[in-house]
C-alpha cells in the first residue's frame, strides 16, 4: 500500500496542472494518514520490544509515504515526552541535583532510544540502516528543551549562585558531550549544534555574571588581606609567613580549582590571575615607600616573596597549562607570569635597603653617647682606659637581635647582606660622631697651646704630654681607639675611617673584638682590610701596654 501510495503521489506531481488533482490530493492525504495510524502500534510494539527487523520496515514504510518528521513526533509524544515530563521537574533537581537528571537522561537515551538509534545511526555495520531519521535531534532534544523551559532558572541557570552555577554549568557540558556521542555520526552532531533550541540552551548561561561574582570573591580575598598583609596567615599548613603572601598564593590557586576554573573563560581567569600578582607587587611597593615595616616585617617579606617567586615560575606549567587548550593563551601566560617574576625580583632588594636602615637607626641612637667620653675624663683623673664603653655592646644589640631573630627564616644571603650593609652604615655614623669629637679636643688643645705661650708657662693637667705623662685627652683618644676597634668587625675600612684611626693617637688590642665577631656569626677573615688595620694599629700604639 505505501509502495503504490508513492506511486501515485509521483504521477500526480508530475501531471500537478490538471484541475481534478485537487480533489485526489485530499483523498491520498486520508490514504496515507490512515497507513500511518495502521502502523503506529506496530512501532512502538517494535520499539518497547526491540523488534529491530519490524521496525526497519515500519521506518520504510513512514519513509515511503515522506513521514520521517511525523513518525519522529509520534516517538517524542508517546515515548520521550511521558519520561521527560516524569523525570525533569522542579523537586527532582532541587531533591537530586541537575548531575542526575541529565545522568538520567541518558539513560534513557541508551536503554529505550537504542533500537531506533541502532537501525537509523549507522554506527555498526552489522545491520541496514535506515536513513533520513535523526531521533535524537528532532525527538528528544526538543522535548527536553521544552521540559526544561518549565524549570526556574534559579535551579538550572543559577546566575546569583557561583557555586549552583559551576555544577550545573560542568553539568550541562559534560551531558551535551554524552549527548553528541549518542548522535553517533558527525551530520548529526552538526545538526544539533545548529538547532536553535541548542543554541538557546547555551546563550541562557550568563557567564559574564559568573566570572563578575567570581571576581569580587576572589579579587575581595586577596583586598581584605592586604588590611592584615603584615600578619601571620591562619592557615598553619601555609608555605608563607605573612597573610598577604599566603592570600595570593590561595587565590591563584582559587583561579583554576575545579569548583572555580571554566574553560569558556579561560581568558579571563589568565587575566585575573596576573592582576592578583600585580596588586601584591604594588602592595608590597607602597609598605616599602612608606617605611611602615618593621625589621622583622621585612625580613619576613623578604623570604616570602623568595619562596613566592619560586612558586610563580612553575605555577603555569604545574597548574595552567594543561587546562587550556589555546596555544596563544598559553604563550599570553607565559609572557606574563615571567615579567610578574621580574618584578617580584625587584622587591627583596629594595625592602633589605628598608631594613638596613631601619637597623641603622636603630643602632645609631647609642652613639649619642660617645659625645660623653670626653666629660668622663676630662678632670677626673680617671685611669687609662682599658675596656670599651658600655655603649659599644648596646650599639650592636638591635642588629644582634636581628640575626638571632632571622637565623631560622632568611636567608644567609640577605642576612649577611644586611648585617654587612647594616654595620657599614653604623660605622659610618660612628665615624661621623668620633670625628667631631676629635675635632673638638685637637681646637682645644690648639686653644690651649695659644694660651700657652701667650702666658709662658707650663699649663698644669694641659693637654700637652711631656715625657711620659699621659693626659686626659690621651686618655680620651684611648677610650675613643678601644671603642672603635672593637666596633671594627662590623665595617669595611673606607678612607674617612682611615683618617679617623690616624687622628687616633693611641690604639690597642681587646679581646672584645673577637666576641663580637663570634655573637654576630662574622670571620675574622670576612672583615676587608682586616690585616691592614691590625699593622695600622700596631704602628700608631704610643701608650705602653702594661
Amino acid at each position: 500500500m505505501a509502495l503504490h501510495l508513492n506511486l501515485v503521489q509521483f504521477h500526480m506531481n508530475k501531471i500537478s496542472n490538471l484541475s481534478i488533482l485537487d480533489s485526489k490530493k485530499k483523498a491520498v492525504e486520508e490514504i496515507a494518514t490512515d497507513i500511518e495510524k495502521h502502523i503506529e502500534g506496530f512501532f512502538l510494539e517494535a520499539v518497547y520490544n526491540k523488534d529491530t527487523l519490524n521496525l526497519q520496515k515500519i521506518l520504510r514504510i513512514y519513509s515511503i509515504i515522506n513521514q520521517e518528521r511525523a513518525v519522529e513526533n509520534y516517538f517524542r509524544e508517546t515515548v520521550v515526552k511521558p519520561f521527560m515530563r516524569k523525570l525533569i521537574k522542579q523537586e527532582n533537581i532541587s531533591k537530586y541535583g541537575l548531575p542526575k537528571v541529565y545522568s538520567d537522561v541518558l539513560d534513557f537515551i541508551s536503554s529505550s532510544c537504542s533500537t531506533i538509534l541502532h537501525v537509523t545511526q549507522g554506527i555498526k555495520r552489522d545491520i541496514e540502516i535506515v536513513p533520513g531519521y535523526d531521533f535524537l535531534v528532532n525527538a528528544v532534544w526538543p522535548e527536553l528543551m521544552l521540559c526544561l523551559e518549565y524549570i526556574s532558572p534559579v535551579y538550572i541557570y543559577a546566575p546569583g549562585d557561583p557555586q549552583r552555577f559551576h555544577k550545573n554549568y560542568t553539568a550541562s557540558l559534560n551531558f551535551l558531550e554524552q549527548f553528541e556521542h549518542h548522535c553517533g555520526v558527525q551530520k548529526s552532531v552538526t545538526r544539533l549544534r545548529e538547532h536553535s533550541l541548542y543554541k538557546d540552551f547555551l546563550k541562557k548561561w550568563n557567564l559574564d555574571v559568573y566570572y563578575q561574582i567570581r571576581f569580587q570573591e576572589i579579587a575581595g580575598k586577596l583586598e581584605s588581606s592586604l588590611f592584615e598583609a603584615l600578619e601571620s596567615p591562619d592557615e598553619t599548613s601555609s608555605d608563607f609567613m605573612l597573610s598577604a603572601t599566603s592570600a595570593l598564593s590561595l587565590c591563584l590557586h582559587l583561579c583554576w580549582s575545579e569548583n572555580i576554573f571554566l574553560m569558556h573563560l579561560s581568558a579571563s581567569f589568565c587575566k585575573l590571575s596576573l592582576q592578583l600578582i600585580s596588586r601584591y607587587i604594588k602592595w608590597a611597593h607602597s609598605i616599602v615607600k612608606n617605611g611602615s615595616l618593621s625589621e622583622i616585617n621585612a625580613a619576613t617579606l623578604i623570604t616570602d616573596v623568595d619562596a613566592l617567586i619560586q612558586k610563580i615560575k612553575v605555577f603555569p606549567t604545574e597548574t595552567i597549562s594543561h587546562k587550556l587548550c589555546s596555544t596563544s593563551l598559553n604563550d599570553y601566560l607565559e609572557t606574563g607570569f615571567n615579567e610578574a617574576v621580574k618584578l617580584l625580583e625587584e622587591i627583596p632588594p629594595q625592602v633589605a635597603k628598608l631594613t638596613v636602615q631601619i637597623l641603622i637607626n636603630k643602632c645609631s641612637q647609642h652613639l649619642k653617647l660617645i659625645t660623653d667620653i670626653p666629660r668622663l675624663y676630662r678632670k677626673t683623673n680617671r685611669e687609662v682606659p682599658s675596656k670599651p664603653s658600655s655603649y659599644v655592646t648596646q650599639v650592636f644589640n638591635p642588629l644582634t637581635e636581628f640575626i638571632s631573630k632571622t637565623k631560622s627564616m632568611l636567608s644567609d644571603k640577605w642576612r649577611f647582606y644586611c648585617l654587612e650593609e647594616a654595620v657599614e652604615g653604623i660605622m659610618k655614623e660612628c665615624i661621623a660622631v668620633i670625628h667631631d669629637v676629635l675635632t673638638s679636643i685637637k681646637k682645644m688643645e690648639d686653644s690651649l697651646k695659644i694660651l700657652k705661650r701667650a702666658r709662658d708657662k707650663p699649663i698644669l693637667g694641659g693637654p700637652q704630654s711631656t715625657g711620659k705623662v699621659i693626659t686626659d685627652d690621651d686618655k680620651i683618644r684611648r677610650q675613643l681607639a678601644i671603642d672603635v676597634y672593637c666596633m671594627e668587625e662590623f665595617v669595611c675600612v673606607n678612607y674617612l675611617f682611615m683618617f679617623v684611626m690616624y687622628c687616633i693617637c693611641n690604639l690597642i688590642l681587646n679581646v672584645h673584638f673577637f666576641s663580637q665577631v663570634e655573637n654576630l656569626g662574622l670571620q675574622v677573615e670576612d672583615v676587608k682590610s682586616f690585616k691592614e688595620l691590625k699593622e695600622l694599629v700596631t704602628s700608631a700604639e704610643r701608650i705602653p701596654v702594661n
